[in-house]
């Protein structure tokens, strides 16, 4: 840039000419270009800056949304490979403890705790082994004999439970029975011939049960297998009502 009075050098600093003191019309210009490109840059600046603010919000909120879809979709699967994973694993430990858990069965057996027997075999989930098929059957009937001997325990002793009622009695004798005489007992491979002393013991502790405390007679226990669940609570229904009139 040069002077257009003398023609010496000029910057765009240099608010007069160093050579003739001549006033720079060009530093006016610049300067006014200046203000004009920083108030251009400013509001482009700020445009830039509320863009980039609003996107990046979207993207912090999509990017939450789609984590939590993910967590969601991962826990889905997770719940629904939880249980074959666990059957899995527990199916294998059960295939290397069979003979450890046949003998603790058949102990149970011979002792006579049958009690014992279905507690042992459900909170061994036993039931997940194939190779303890030949036990469901003697613990299925165990079952039911628990539930009818609590069912009775309740009734003698009040306190046990408030609201005691024959239903209670009535719904594990309906499984008992239909357990003994269904397909279900008879199915080739669900019980074990050793079995059936046990299951004739079994019966013969229902059958003292209900007579020494529901006052029942020998012809009512024969015809009790052959009862509706409403016949066998009418029946326990009488004979109850039979042995308060005699305690009173």
């Amino acid at each position: 840039m040069k002077c257009t009075f003398c023609g010496g050098p000029l910057t765009l600093k240099d608010e007069k000419c160093p050579y003739c003191g001549a006033p720079n019309p060009d530093i006016l210009k610049h300067r006014s270009d200046m203000k004009h490109y920083q108030s251009e840059f400013k509001k482009t600046q700020d445009d830039v800056y509320t863009t980039t603010h609003k996107f990046t919000s979207f993207s912090v909120r999509t990017s939450i949304i789609a984590f939590l879809v993910i967590l969601n979709v991962a826990a889905l699967i997770l719940i629904g490979s939880a249980w074959p994973i666990y059957k899995s694993v527990t199916k294998s430990t059960l295939h290397k403890n069979v003979a450890v858990h046949k003998k603790a069965m058949d102990d149970l057996i011979k002792d006579e705790k049958y009690i014992e027997l279905n507690a042992y075999f459900n909170s061994n989930n036993l039931y997940l082994g194939d190779e303890f098929d030949t036990y469901t059957a003697i613990t299925r009937v165990s079952d039911s004999y628990n539930s009818i001997f609590n069912s009775i325990n309740s009734m003698i002793n009040p306190e046990l439970s408030s609201s005691w009622s024959p239903r209670y009695l009535v719904s594990s004798l309906s499984s008992y029975y239909e357990t003994i005489s269904g397909e279900y007992f008879l199915y080739e491979g669900k019980y074990l011939n050793e079995h059936f002393a046990a299951l004739d013991d079994i019966d013969q502790k229902i059958r003292l049960l209900l007579t020494s405390f529901c006052k029942l007679t020998k012809e009512d226990l024969s015809t009790l297998p052959n009862l509706s669940a409403n016949g066998i609570q009418d029946l326990l229904e009488r004979r109850l009502d039979i042995h308060e009139e005699e305690t009173n």
